[in-house]
C-alpha cells in the first residue's frame, strides 16, 4: 500500500505519524484540533501536534518499551487521546483503545489479552480501576497518568505523571528514521468491537489499513477545513478511525467538548459541516426540536410546518429565515450530512431531518473494517451478499484480524472477503439489512420496528415458542416530558418504569408492531427495563445500544418467566 497524498503536495505519507511530520512542515500553524478551554476555542497546530507526538514516542522508548509492544490508552475523549494514539504508533508501538466504561476486571482482562507494557490513564478514576487489579496483569510495567488532579501527594513506584514522563524523552532521536519505516502491514493500533452481540473483541489495523481509509473521507464528503465536534467514545472506531483518523487524512478540523453535558452548547456554537453519531444522538437532537416546537407560538408551529412541507411552501426565503433559524438553534445548519453510523434512524427522526434540509445518509459499519462498509444501503464493488445471505466486505481497510494473546491475529478475510455476521438481501442495486444472523430475520424486524417509537430507546427480542418475548428500554427523554405532561407521579426512573400508563404506554406499541406485522411471529410478552443506562454505563456498547449478553444475564429470570408464559 502506498498510502496516500498528505496535503503537503511533496510527498506520500504510509503512516498517520509519516503525514502529521509532513503536514508539520508544509503547514506548521494550520489548525488540526481544537479544545473548548473557560468558553474558548483553544487550537492547536500541525507544527505542535508533530511536537508533541514526537515527546511521547521519544518517552515511550526512553521508558524501555520496544517497537512492536502493545501500550494502551485509558481515558475519555480529550485532545491528549488523540496525540497519545500517534506518539506510541510514531513510536513503532502498537496502540490500545481501552474502554473507561468497562467494569475493571473486564479492563485487566484486556491489558492481558493484548499484553500492554504501558498504560496511560487520564485521572484518578481510571488509576483506581487498574491499581485494583494490577497484581492481575503482570506484564503491566508502568502507568502514565495525564491528569493529576486530586493526585498531588500519590506516590507509587510503577506510575508517573505525564509531565515526568515525558522528561524522559531523548532531544536527539531520530524519529525521522523510525516514522519513515513505518507503513504497509506493519501493526499500527488496536481497536475494541462494541460488544453488543458478544463479549468485546481487540481488532488489529496496520497502518496500511488506517491509510486505506481516506477512501471514507470521500464517501463521507469531508473535506480540508471542515469542522467536525469530537464527543463520542475515543476507544470505539466511530470516533477514533471515522472521527480523528479521518480528520487528519481529510485536513478536517476536531473539536473536542468540554464534557458530555455540553454537547449541546458546543454543537450549537460550532455548527460542524459533517457529523457522523450513532442513532441515539440524532434521536436525542429530535426530542430537542420537539420540546423547542411545544414552547413556541401558534403562528410559529405553523410558519414552521409550511416551510417544512414537501418544496418549501415558503421558498427560499422559508429555508434562509425559518429553517435555517431552527437548523441553528440546534447547531446543524452547516452540516452538509448528518451521517447515521451503527444503526438505523427511526422514521419520524429522518423525515424531521429531510423536511428541515439536512441529508441523511446511513453508513453501515464494523468494526473489523474500521467503521466503513457502505452508506445508505448502495452496493458497490467492495460489498457483496453471499450465498447463504451473509454480507461481506472487502478492501485494504479490511483489519489484520483479531489479536491473541502473544500477539498473533486470527485471520479475518476468506477468500478476500470479511464475513461481517450480518444477514443482507439486494433489492435492486442497494443492499437490504436484515439483522444478525444469528438472531433471525424476525427477531430483527421486530427490534428495528420498536425503536421506530419515540417513547422507546432500544429493544431486544427473543425466540419464544411460536414467537418472540422483549426486553424494552423505554426512551427517559420522552417519556419522562409525557408523564408530566399526563401528570403521572413518579420519583425515579424505576418508579417511572413500574407507572401502569407506562406500561400501557408501551403494550400500545408492542400491539402496534403486531398489528403491522413486522413478522410473521408475535411479539408474546414483554419486560420493561427499570434501570436507566446512560453513555458511560457497562450495559450500554460505546456506540449507545444494549450490550445484548450482558442485559440479558442481569434480566435472566424475567426471560425464562415471559418464555413460559408465550
Amino acid at each position: 500500500m502506498s498510502g496516500i497524498p498528505n496535503n503537503s503536495g511533496s510527498s506520500v505519507a504510509s503512516s498517520l505519524p509519516a503525514l502529521v511530520a509532513a503536514r508539520g512542515k508544509s503547514d506548521p500553524q494550520g489548525t488540526v484540533l481544537r479544545r473548548k478551554d473557560l468558553g474558548i476555542w483553544q487550537p492547536l497546530a500541525w507544527a505542535e501536534l508533530g511536537s508533541r507526538m514526537r515527546r511521547v514516542a521519544g518517552a515511550i522508548l526512553g521508558a524501555g518499551v520496544s517497537r512492536g509492544e502493545t501500550v494502551g490508552i485509558l481515558s475519555e475523549t480529550r485532545i491528549d487521546w488523540g496525540v497519545l494514539d500517534l506518539g506510541i504508533q510514531a513510536a513503532g508501538c502498537i496502540a490500545v483503545g481501552l474502554n473507561p466504561a468497562e467494569p475493571a476486571a473486564v479492563l485487566a482482562r484486556q491489558l492481558v489479552e493484548t499484553g500492554c507494557s504501558l498504560l496511560f490513564v487520564e485521572g484518578a478514576q481510571q488509576l483506581d480501576m487498574v491499581l485494583d487489579h494490577r497484581n492481575e496483569v503482570p506484564g503491566l510495567r508502568g502507568v502514565v497518568i495525564v491528569d493529576m488532579k486530586g493526585l498531588r501527594d500519590f506516590s507509587d513506584p510503577m506510575c508517573s505523571s505525564l509531565e515526568e514522563f515525558l522528561i524522559q524523552a531523548p532531544d536527539s532521536a531520530d524519529f525521522d528514521t523510525v516514522i519513515a519505516s513505518l507503513g504497509g502491514d506493519k501493526p499500527a493500533a488496536i481497536i475494541y468491537t462494541a460488544g453488543n452481540t458478544h463479549d468485546a473483541r481487540p481488532v488489529l489495523f496496520s497502518h496500511g489499513n488506517i491509510m486505506a481509509m481516506a477512501n471514507a473521507g470521500r464517501v463521507l464528503d469531508i473535506r480540508a477545513g471542515d469542522e467536525r465536534l469530537a464527543f463520542l467514545p475515543m476507544c470505539h472506531v466511530i470516533e477514533r478511525v471515522l472521527g480523528f483518523y479521518l480528520s487528519l487524512l481529510t485536513g478536517a478540523i476536531s473539536n473536542y467538548v468540554e464534557s458530555a453535558d455540553t454537547v449541546p452548547e458546543n454543537l450549537q456554537d460550532l455548527q460542524p459541516h459533517v457529523l457522523v453519531a450513532p442513532p441515539r444522538f440524532w434521536r436525542r437532537l429530535y426530542n430537542r426540536m420537539r420540546v423547542a416546537e411545544s414552547e413556541a407560538t401558534t403562528l410559529q408551529r405553523w410558519t414552521l410546518g409550511r416551510a417544512m412541507s414537501p418544496g418549501g411552501l415558503l421558498g427560499p426565503v422559508g429555508d434562509k429565515v425559518v429553517l435555517s433559524t431552527v437548523r441553528r438553534n440546534l447547531g446543524i445548519d452547516r452540516l452538509r450530512r448528518a451521517v447515521v453510523a451503527f444503526g438505523t434512524l427511526p422514521k419520524d427522526v429522518a423525515d424531521r431531518l429531510t423536511a428541515l434540509r439536512v441529508p441523511v445518509a446511513e453508513l453501515y459499519g464494523t468494526t473489523e473494517s474500521g467503521g466503513l462498509g457502505f452508506l445508505s444501503g448502495a452496493a458497490g464493488q467492495d460489498v457483496r451478499v453471499a450465498s447463504r445471505g451473509e454480507l461481506e466486505l472487502s478492501g485494504a481497510h479490511i483489519a489484520v484480524g483479531y489479536w491473541h494473546a502473544g500477539g498473533t491475529a486470527e485471520q479475518l478475510v476468506r477468500d478476500g472477503w470479511l464475513p461481517t455476521g450480518d444477514a443482507a438481501r439486494v433489492d435492486g442495486s442497494a443492499i437490504r439489512l436484515l439483522g444478525r444472523a444469528e438472531h433471525g430475520e424476525v427477531a430483527t424486524a421486530i427490534e428495528i420496528a420498536l425503536r421506530s417509537n419515540p417513547y422507546i430507546a432500544d429493544a431486544i427480542a427473543l425466540p419464544a415458542g411460536d414467537g418472540v418475548v422483549c426486553l424494552v428500554m423505554i426512551d427517559p427523554d420522552t417519556v419522562e416530558p409525557w408523564a408530566q405532561r399526563a401528570n403521572i407521579p413518579f420519583t425515579g426512573f424505576a418508579s417511572l418504569v413500574r407507572a401502569e400508563q407506562v406500561q400501557d404506554l408501551v403494550a400500545q406499541a408492542i400491539a402496534a408492531v403486531n398489528s403491522a406485522g413486522a413478522g410473521a411471529e408475535r411479539i408474546r410478552g414483554f419486560r420493561l427495563i427499570d434501570q436507566r443506562y446512560e453513555p458511560g454505563d457497562a450495559e450500554l456498547s460505546p456506540v449507545f445500544q444494549l450490550r445484548r449478553a450482558m442485559v440479558c444475564m442481569r434480566y435472566q429470570a424475567d426471560i425464562d418467566t415471559l418464555r413460559r408464559g408465550a
